[in-house]
């Protein structure tokens, strides 16, 4: 069957007269300068981490998106003569969005996981756990964009209603699921930073700019996500009759969401120290850790106490970031101190792994008895 590709038509538009049209054109105009400043502001590649490379990734890509969509967009009010095939291009489009998508959500959970890993418990759970939600994301963004693929071959060939009516269905089920993944994962990072500031403010009483700046992040890609799943599942999956200022809306909620998470993530960058850059006050603080488990320590001898573990005075200490860090902390800009509770929590887990299983002896008492 030779299909209906080549076919001519023309694109379906209003002539520039439709104002639910012209205002999504005109919001991703403001939104592409928008994230286009946002792009702007990003560091350069060599000087973030490898985590952050997803986010300048899909920095990137969103941009691209946006081009093509606008294109589509003055193609369509235009009226232009095309064929049937022009359907693919939106293969195209869907292809780069979930690129977008998938490397934007899939740094921010990471960046997450980074901040918070050596203040939790069970944190390299976590890290699996965010890192197996990460790949079934991509795994459903493939087979999703495959059916996507497979549903427009299928509408342009021209086969059997039925069989055209089970390959949307498909599609329609695979889409659901990705946009239920990546609510749920952005969700999962929601709560990360959300618990990160917590335990912030519980061992300082404050809590660094770049913690409430990810708060940010996540709480716009969530809404996003939660958009996508809101219209996904009502329009796509159970076939509601969509409103005309939907993708109007749609197009806001995106534009608006990208925006703030990509500007956010761009100052959560520079405020973050780099992985290998030193702290001149390490010295002092490692110093001062040492001190202060072994002053623990003679305080329990000292009121004839049983001594506790090694392993649970580190975890005491670890929940006083302000106690071990002394006096010359006030001096200490906020990257330099961000950098200091990263390497503060680091430290005392290297020490907990090497001497956390020993428990300490009065030697008072043995010699007594």
């Amino acid at each position: 069957m030779r299909g209906i590709v080549s076919i001519p038509t023309h694109l379906v538009g209003t002539s520039f007269k439709g104002h639910y049209e012209l205002g999504r054109i005109v919001i991703d105009i403001i939104f592409f300068v928008a994230i286009f400043i946002a792009w702007i502001r990003q560091p350069a590649w060599h000087r973030t981490t490898k985590v952050y490379r997803f986010v300048l990734f899909s920095a990137h890509v969103v941009l691209a998106w946006y081009i093509f969509t606008l294109l589509d967009l003055f193609l369509h009010e235009s009226r232009l003569k095309a064929t049937y095939g022009y359907i693919l291009f939106y293969f195209f489009l869907a292809a780069i969005k979930l690129s977008a998508d998938v490397s934007l959500l899939s740094g921010v959970v990471r960046i997450t996981i980074q901040q918070i890993y050596h203040k939790i418990r069970n944190a390299k759970v976590c890290l699996l756990v965010s890192e197996l939600f990460i790949i079934l994301l991509m795994i459903l963004a493939l087979y999703y964009i495959g059916s996507f693929l497979a549903d427009e071959v299928v509408w342009l060939q021209v086969v059997e209603p039925v069989i055209a009516a089970a390959i949307t269905n498909q599609e329609n089920k695979l889409e659901t699921a990705f946009v239920v993944f990546q609510w749920l994962l952005s969700s999962m990072a929601l709560v990360g930073s959300s618990l990160h500031v917590l335990i912030l403010q519980e061992e300082d009483n404050e809590a660094p700019l770049y913690s409430y700046l990810t708060v940010v992040a996540t709480s716009s890609l969530f809404i996003r996500s939660l958009a996508e799943l809101v219209i996904v599942v009502r329009y796509h999956l159970h076939h509601h009759l969509l409103p005309k200022g939907t993708p109007l809306a749609r197009d806001f909620i995106y534009g608006i969401c990208t925006f703030s998470a990509l500007l956010c993530l761009a100052s959560i960058e520079k405020e973050t120290p780099v992985e290998n850059t030193s702290n001149p006050a390490e010295p002092h603080m490692e110093e001062e850790i040492r001190r202060r488990i072994i002053k623990t320590l003679d305080a329990k001898a000292a009121a004839k106490e049983a001594l506790p573990s090694l392993s649970s005075v580190i975890k005491e200490v670890k929940r006083d970031f302000r106690g071990t860090t002394g006096s010359w902390r006030d001096d200490l800009d906020s990257s330099e101190l961000s950098q200091l509770s990263v390497r503060h929590g680091a430290y005392l887990d290297t020490v907990d792994q090497k001497y956390g299983y020993m428990v300490p002896v009065d030697t008072t008492r043995e010699v007594g008895t």
